[in-house]
């Protein structure tokens, strides 16, 4: 009988080693495919914005054998990362054409091509009405504007915009880069002697020829050239994919790779290019995205995961960044003592 029982101990004994063996081999599993990993919070900027708007997505944190990916029917290009803290930052841009709606914001984050985390976000676009301009101008002018022209341009703007400092560069809020008279809005609807020539990406500010214009932001100048449509025309980075640009210059009086800090002279008013006047058409661009200019140019104080972003940023005002509302009790919602919202995987 003791025999027995040393057996069966001896039995018991492998088979709670094999046991602690097979656990240890998924556990090693489950680390090596990221299951064990804390899953990382995301911050949303805003979950209700209108066409010609951003927001900004953190993902905090992400290691460096991670990459993060947002993805929604609305994003008009693919968006850039940039790391941030211990995260990941990216600039979501709304096109001035976006249909007004719910849409589904997908942020992945994946490790050596699987996905490990997944949030799905829905945004609301708002809808926003944008004017009728009517432009009538000669043949001569019009063949400034030629099909041909516009895609030689967008070689080199494209090929500004391609790269773009990891960095924040600009300090809040941007400046409107000269006083002068608005003759055309952003995202206005134009037609050129009644054909309709799409809409308007940025401002017109109607000035006399020579007039200082400044950077709206610090940046590092990324185009300084003369292009067909728009003339002498400058672009600066500002960092996270963040682009403004300064068109139909008499004159630039910046280099390529040269740095520049807000409300520094970058040429002066012209009417070079597709130009009815003197006049500086001032552009904000997320990528190759434009959006409204005067959605940088409002100040605000703001706090919470994403403050050390917003507060270069700015938002229009009496509007919060975090939009959504607090279901108490769901796991996915928690509150920081700021006050401000985070959203779990």
């Amino acid at each position: 009988m003791g025999g027995i029982s040393v057996r069966k101990n001896h039995l018991i004994l492998a088979l709670i080693l094999l046991a602690i063996g097979v656990g240890l081999v998924v556990a090693l599993y489950m680390v090596r495919v990221g299951l064990f990993d804390s899953r990382p919070n995301v911050t949303f900027s805003a979950v209700q914005v209108e066409p010609g708007e951003f927001l900004i997505v953190q993902v905090d944190p992400l290691t460096a054998d991670r990459s993060m990916r947002v993805q929604s029917p609305f994003i008009r290009e693919e968006p850039r990362v940039y790391p941030h803290g211990q995260g990941a930052v990216v600039l979501i841009p709304v096109d001035y054409r976006t249909l007004p709606g719910d849409y589904i914001l997908e942020v992945t984050v994946q490790k050596g091509g699987s996905i490990v985390h997944k949030l799905e976000q829905v945004v609301t676009v708002n809808p926003r009405e944008f004017t009728i301009q009517k432009l009538y101008v000669s043949k001569e002018l019009l063949s400034n504007r030629d099909e041909a022209l516009w895609a030689e341009d967008r070689i080199h703007t494209s090929e500004a915009r391609a790269q773009s400092s990891a960095e924040p560069l600009w300090e809040r809020p941007f400046l409107q880069p000269l006083e002068g008279r608005i003759t055309t809005q952003f995202g206005q609807i134009r037609y050129v002697n009644d054909q309709e020539s799409g809409r308007h990406s940025g401002l017109d500010i109607a000035a006399p020829r020579g007039t200082p214009v400044v950077a709206s932001n610090d940046g590092v100048v990324v185009l300084a050239r003369f292009l067909h449509v728009t003339g002498y025309t400058v672009i600066l980075d500002h960092g996270l994919n963040l682009f403004s640009s300064y068109s139909h210059l008499d004159q630039i009086d910046v280099k390529v790779g040269q740095a520049v800090a807000k409300g520094q002279a970058i040429g002066i008013v012209g009417n070079t290019g597709f130009s009815t006047g003197p006049h500086l058409h001032w552009a904000v661009s997320v990528g190759g995205v434009f959006v409204d200019p005067y959605f940088v140019m409002q100040d605000s104080s703001l706090a919470g995961p994403l403050a050390e972003i917003s507060n270069r940023l700015a938002r229009w005002s009496g509007r919060f960044w975090l939009a959504f509302p607090i279901y108490y009790g769901s796991e996915r919602f928690f509150k920081r003592k700021d006050d401000s919202i985070c959203l779990k995987f």
